[in-house]
């Protein structure tokens, strides 16, 4: 049978189809990306919201991967936001 992967959580660890793919910690989380494991981190302000995503390589290379800001309301201000780069 086909479909999506089945996903479990078990803490802080989120499996795919047995495998641990995810370690959610409170700065951002480790992810699995083929055998080697990468590391997601989120800037929030004040508010908890998140402002910058960004993710470190094997290597230690550094990439953002969204960039967001709020009207005071709080919606996210797509003029000046950015996604994954």
């Amino acid at each position: 049978a086909g479909g999506a992967p089945r996903r479990d959580y078990f803490g802080e660890i989120e499996y795919s189809n047995q495998q641990a793919t995810a370690i959610y910690h409170e700065e951002g989380r480790a992810l699995k990306v083929g055998s080697t494991w990468v590391y997601e981190y989120v800037l929030r302000d004040h508010l908890g919201n998140t402002r910058v995503t960004f993710r470190t390589s094997p290597t230690g290379a550094v990439t953002v991967q969204s960039v967001l800001d709020y009207y005071p309301f709080g919606m996210v201000n797509a003029d000046r936001s950015s996604g994954a780069g």
